[in-house]
């Protein structure tokens, strides 16, 4: 039974602080920038300038530009680049939103 709940510990904690979608900045504001390998975000949330990520492969719902997005990414290179996640890709946000952005 202890060697149970020491494996149930080691399990949470490994997966505790694994990075997921919505962890990090969240950059909401409106895409200057799309082809189907890198999407920018001109002032946000989270910057006072344009941010970009990478789309991950196979992904093909892209934003147009001008449209109002809140994205969320996986880093990597030590924070220096940026891959948009899919789940914030599909995100649906309301064009308010961006009227609260810088």
């Amino acid at each position: 039974m202890a060697a149970i709940c020491v494996l149930a510990f080691a399990f949470t904690a490994a997966t505790a602080c694994s990075p997921r979608d919505g962890e990090g900045p969240r950059y909401t504001g409106r895409v200057t920038s799309v082809s189907p390998q890198r999407i920018c975000v001109g002032p946000n949330t989270s910057s006072s300038s344009e941010t970009c990520g990478e789309v991950p492969d196979g992904f093909s719902d892209l934003p147009r530009i001008g449209q109002c997005v809140s994205l969320f990414a996986h880093l990597s290179d030590q924070g220096r680049h940026r891959t948009w996640t899919e789940e914030s890709l599909r995100l649906k946000v309301k064009d308010s939103e961006c009227q609260k952005a810088p």
